[in-house]
């Protein structure tokens, strides 16, 4: 234990980890699940069509990007604590008074400073905080983090749909903003660790990067012939135990600076890197697959001859199917490399597709898509939080991170608006389907592009 850790008890433990599950499954719940059960009265009470209303759920994600990078930043200098205790609290305040307003401004006044929230207080702050606290067993700790944030659609779907019929959606708001007041923010300002960990002391928060082996020796003459830190990217060795039983790992060696190892990089080197650019283009694909079907699905289901009923049925499939497939990484996978596990993950998505694409009035193919489509999502959840630091390191991991979703963020925002254009030029959904199985196939090229060459994280 170094003297970080001794004088800060939230370090690195299992009560990060369950504090922010519990902050994201509200913060998921309150913000993004409500808002498809209280579509409807908001169109009703603002007088507004739906694509008006949903327009202003595109703005929170618009500003949550543009804040992304910005929030990565402050957690890379001063931790996580003050920053998602205050996305909280804003959050909360800015769901209740959306649940006064009377004009579509001032809902959509209400939606871009809650997407400034968001940035503060949903999974990338999480997963920033967690890098910082656990060392090298941040990406088991990030799966614990999902496996139970996973279960915010199964609480908070049913939850605001009792909410509604009991009090209208008005007041289910004031609910929804109570909870984040009343619950994630005290467990954020007292459950957070205080501080940062110190570069090269603790946690590791100088990772070292690991060529592949095949090109250690090449790499090694490159380093020693130039004096550059520059092999090839692989996988993170950090030097300091986490949790009992999260990070597996114990020492206190500084990574090398010289040889196979390199130090993590600074955020404007990689701002530089090529594989930074990759791997945002995989984030972005992934993302436009994302946010088109949780817009569109059930329509679409219901377009190729499923009952409301059923459809909604193959949409719940994926909240589970998400989980499930946590539960395997977690369980099998841990020891093997997110390249690895990503690219597995990223097959499993296209195939999904080709069955919703192929099924025609049979519900077994649906079905097959929600098993497949629900794990690998889920596991992408986990492998987006945990290559950015094998790639580039942990000590500007906030930063990385944060301009990665900020990138998806502005991706998720418009890739509905464009699933309908496609839907509209071409009067169905068909064609919609085969555009997302091509996000797929070029998500899975960026990030094999991106990661070539990486190994299991030691």
């Amino acid at each position: 234990m170094t003297a970080d850790t001794a004088k800060d008890p939230a370090q690195g433990t299992w009560v990060v980890i369950v504090a922010l599950g519990i902050t994201q499954i509200v913060g998921w719940g309150t913000i993004f699940y409500s808002f498809s059960v209280l579509l409807e009265s908001a169109q009703q009470a603002l007088g507004a069509s739906r694509s008006t209303v949903v327009g202003a759920f595109s703005v929170a994600l618009l500003t949550t990007g543009v804040c992304a990078t910005w929030a990565g930043r402050i957690i890379d200098r001063h931790g996580g604590r003050w920053l998602m205790t205050g996305g909280s609290v804003a959050a909360g305040a800015l769901l209740m008074a959306m649940g006064r307003v009377e004009s579509v401004a001032a809902f959509y006044g209400v939606w871009a400073l809650l997407g400034v929230a968001m940035s503060a207080c949903l999974y990338e702050p999480a997963f920033a905080v967690i890098t910082k606290a656990f060392g090298s067993g941040y990406r088991r700790a990030m799966t614990a983090l999902t496996l139970i944030a996973g279960f915010a659609s199964t609480v908070f779907w049913p939850l605001s749909q009792w909410l509604l019929a009991l009090l209208g959606w008005r007041d289910t708001l004031l609910v929804l903003g109570a909870m984040n007041l009343l619950v994630s923010a005290p467990l954020h300002l007292f459950c957070l660790p205080r501080s940062v960990p110190r570069a090269g002391a603790g946690h590791g928060a100088r990772a070292a990067v690991t060529p592949d082996p095949s090109a250690a020796a090449a790499a090694s003459a490159r380093v020693d012939a130039s004096g550059a830190a520059g092999a090839s990217a692989g996988t993170v060795a950090s030097g300091a135990s986490g949790a009992p039983g999260v990070a597996g790992t114990s020492g206190t060696s500084e990574p090398p600076r010289t040889g196979p190892g390199r130090r993590s990089l600074s955020f404007s080197e990689v701002l530089r890197d090529p594989r930074f650019y990759w791997l945002a283009g995989a984030s972005v694909c992934n993302a436009m697959v994302f946010s088109s079907l949780s817009v569109h699905l059930i329509p679409l289901l219901q377009a190729k001859g499923l009952t409301a009923a059923a459809a909604a049925g193959v949409g719940a499939l994926i909240g589970p199917m998400q989980v499930a497939g946590r539960v395997v990484e977690f369980t099998f996978a841990r020891n093997v490399s997110s390249r690895r596990v990503g690219l597995v993950a990223l097959s499993i998505l296209p195939l999904g597709l080709v069955a919703l694409w192929l099924g025609g009035r049979e519900a077994s193919a649906y079905v097959l898509f929600g098993v497949l489509y629900g794990v690998g999502n889920g596991v992408m959840t986990i492998v987006r939080g945990a290559i950015p630091v094998e790639l580039f390191g942990r000590d500007h991991y906030g930063a990385v991170g944060g301009a990665l979703a900020g990138m998806g963020m502005v991706a998720q925002a418009s890739a509905p608006f464009l699933a309908s254009l496609v839907w509209g030029a071409f009067g169905g959904y068909d064609p919609v389907v085969l555009m997302l199985i091509g996000f797929c196939g070029a998500a899975t090229l960026c990030f094999a592009s991106a990661t070539r060459g990486m190994v299991r994280v030691q």
